[in-house]
């Protein structure tokens, strides 16, 4: 089949996670020192808390997009008929109205950047070092929400299949350390899904990120994505 006459069904979610009652969110940097053992490495409980932060070029506390798409790509495992291969290639997430961005900052419940406070915790180390246990100091969110863009392919995962994976990984996947599917399940960072609404129409405009920039907490799905030669055509 010829790209002319191939015709893709792409669905766009503009949706706020939001914390899950009396569920944090812990995170550690990938990289950052687990504990002062290190040579080299951060010493000082907080400027290990600093180091597990992730921070983006404007100086707002984040979370990796791939964590989020990782959660909901694992989710995918407690639905029938939809594989974690298939929902991991049909699934594309950013920030919302920022497509590419590989960080999505943290809010507060009514907007502002969260700011992470320290968290210490013991925890039991298996690297042969013969030290039993260690301290470790990670940000915690209390109160908390995400912000993120959605893309997906219909014609491999619906409407309704994609907002039901959403639930599934607030409730039973998490984000950060201590998710419920660790091994080490804490139960920290469950969520729950805010602000869906359907848009009935799509008006002009020359990409995607039009509408989850305009339409904040919106669903929309676009028919007939047409690739032609002259570039892409939106249909609905």
């Amino acid at each position: 089949m010829s790209s002319e006459n191939y015709e893709l069904a792409i669905g766009a979610m503009a949706v706020t996670l939001c914390n899950w009652p009396g569920s944090p969110m812990v995170l550690q940097r990938f990289g950052a020192p687990f504990t002062c053992r290190y040579p080299n490495k951060p010493k000082s409980p907080s400027e290990r808390f600093l180091a597990s932060k992730y921070i983006d070029s404007i100086g707002r506390e984040c979370i990796p997009v791939v964590a989020v798409k990782r959660s909901i790509v694992r989710a995918a495992k407690l639905v029938n008929k939809l594989s974690m291969i298939k929902a991991r290639n049909a699934i594309f997430v950013c920030p919302e109205g920022h497509r590419g961005e590989s960080l999505i900052p943290i809010e507060t419940g009514d907007g502002r950047p969260a700011i992470a406070k320290m968290r210490e915790d013991w925890v039991h180390l298996s690297d042969g070092s013969g030290i039993a246990t260690a301290a470790v100091y990670r940000a915690e969110y209390r109160k908390w929400e995400l912000r993120i863009g959605v893309e997906f392919n219909t014609n491999i995962i619906s409407n309704e299949m994609m907002l039901r994976l959403l639930v599934l990984a607030g409730m039973d996947i998490g984000l950060g350390d201590g998710r419920p599917e660790f091994f080490k399940a804490c139960g920290w960072g469950r969520f729950k899904c805010i602000n869906e609404q359907v848009v009935p129409k799509l008006l002009e405009m020359e990409t995607l990120d039009a509408v989850l920039r305009n339409r904040p907490g919106s669903l929309l799905v676009v028919h007939n994505y047409r690739l032609e030669e002259r570039g892409d055509i939106i249909c609905v």
